[in-house]
């Protein structure tokens, strides 16, 4: 994801991470989609696109709007779990997705308890 969220787009960024993501994308369409209810935190620490995130958050996340999320955005189908991710005393991104389109990875994930999709 940090390749992802980099400013750095170049032929070497792409011959390095390219042909992981490819498999990586095929592997995911391959598992079944699913539609639901699922929750994002995350911590915005120093990371540029976060920052921009959380300033900009009333217009970026406005209600009912389109969210297109850069790289692999993992979400939780337990809300208590994405809020763990978010912390309570910190800058941080929490978002709810009421119909996220996803594919689930619980059964491939080393934290099943998370209930995590991507």
């Amino acid at each position: 994801n940090a390749f992802l969220m980099g400013d750095r787009r170049d032929a070497d960024i792409v011959k390095m991470v390219g042909p992981y993501f490819k498999l990586l994308f095929r592997a995911l369409y391959k598992l079944p989609e699913e539609v639901d209810a699922a929750a994002r935190g995350v911590r915005v620490k120093d990371i540029p696109k976060l920052v921009d995130e959380f300033n900009n958050y009333d217009t970026r996340y406005a209600k009912g709007a389109f969210v297109g999320q850069w790289g692999l955005a993992s979400f939780s189908l337990k809300h208590g779990k994405a809020q763990q991710f978010a912390g309570l005393n910190e800058r941080s991104v929490y978002l709810v997705c009421e119909n996220l389109r996803h594919r689930v990875i619980r059964p491939l994930s080393l934290y099943p308890t998370e209930a995590e999709v991507l």
